[in-house]
């Protein structure tokens, strides 16, 4: 009953095992598309179970586990070329309706946002991971010295306590023997085959040291102890002498050097941020394609400065004027990266 509640059936009801039914077949088809028949055992002590099965159908397409699917904005032209269009034709004397500066930047940001995403929407691009190469040795040659040394198993094991157990044993070692060797030769053929097939034939045969040998760094031995340089520090004013005449002199020479200062002016005024030091300084900025907390790239705002620079400048000389640093400035989009070598898990 709990497995017809999960539409799974068994199939076999006939013993496998002396008098009792130990072996079993179970799927989802129903018993009609079905059919088992119980095999007399020749290496185990379990009877085999042949089992055909009727009117089954398989799927032609079978997905790709090498695609991937990642969010990429899209930067085409037309993409950016709208974006531009659509900057170029937004009103921006709405900014001087507002009255503070932090309204004045959301707002700013709200129009940036808008139009980002209405012309250069994220979509799903499809990838194919880059798999490493890997070095095949398991060839169909070992598979099937693999099942050999199995059935030598099950055979040593059968006659466990009996007058064949000794011979056996001796033939399941020697096959096992032999079947480590040719592990190794495979190995060390298939490394062969990796190394002269590689583009890069030094590069391939450090990737295999590197990975067999798991080079750990030495502990380099502590030459001074961290209390011993503490103290020494700590100690070493107490033996210093200095002499009184050049302690007041010292004092002297600093007290005549912070009075040029008493008359100094103690404010400072910001000049006025123009249109031409914005578009000088953000053409410098490099063409990284990392978004921020908007979405924003240095890509997107190099290609998009002409048609925001007076706005930006704008709300900069405001802000300066006022003192006031914007909320909408504030965000910022930190991404944690895992490092080699420590627990994922582990927020340190």
């Amino acid at each position: 009953n709990l497995l017809i509640s999960f539409n799974m059936y068994c199939h076999n009801f006939d013993t496998t095992r002396e008098d009792a039914c130990l072996d079993n077949v179970v799927s989802n088809l129903s018993k009609n598309k079905v059919k088992c028949q119980v095999i007399e055992p020749n290496v185990s002590d379990h009877a085999g179970i042949n089992t055909e099965f009727y009117e089954l159908h398989f799927s032609n397409t079978v997905p790709d586990k090498n695609i991937l699917k990642r969010k990429v904005r899209d930067l085409s032209f037309g993409a950016i070329e709208g974006l531009k269009h659509r900057l170029n034709q937004t009103d921006w004397w709405q900014l001087t309706f507002f009255q503070t500066v932090d309204d004045a930047f959301d707002f700013f940001i709200q129009i940036l946002i808008s139009s980002l995403k209405e012309c250069c929407p994220v979509k799903d691009d499809k990838i194919k991971s880059r798999n490493r190469p890997k070095v095949d040795w398991f060839t169909p040659e070992l598979y099937k010295l693999k099942n050999i040394v199995k059935v030598f198993y099950d055979r040593f094991k059968i006659s466990k306590g009996t007058e064949n157990e000794v011979e056996h044993k001796k033939m399941y070692i020697e096959i096992k023997k032999m079947y480590k060797n040719r592990i190794k030769e495979e190995k060390r053929l298939a490394t062969d085959r990796y190394i002269m097939r590689a583009p890069n034939k030094c590069k391939a045969a450090w990737s295999i040291i590197k990975k067999k040998i798991h080079c750990k760094k030495e502990s380099v031995e502590e030459l001074i102890k961290p209390d011993d340089f503490n103290d020494y520090f700590i100690n070493i004013v107490s033996t210093t002498h200095l002499k009184q005449n050049n302690f007041d002199t010292a004092i002297e020479l600093l007290s005549n050097y912070l009075s040029r200062f008493n008359n100094a002016s103690k404010t400072f005024q910001l000049n006025v941020i123009t249109e031409f030091e914005i578009i000088k300084y953000v053409s410098k900025l490099s063409g990284s394609k990392s978004e921020d907390y908007f979405g924003f790239s240095n890509k997107i705002i190099k290609d998009i400065i002409p048609y925001i620079v007076k706005p930006l400048t704008f709300l900069f000389n405001w802000m300066l004027s006022e003192g006031i640093f914007p909320k909408a400035l504030k965000c910022s989009k930190v991404v944690p990266v895992y490092k080699k070598g420590g627990s994922k898990a582990d927020p340190a």
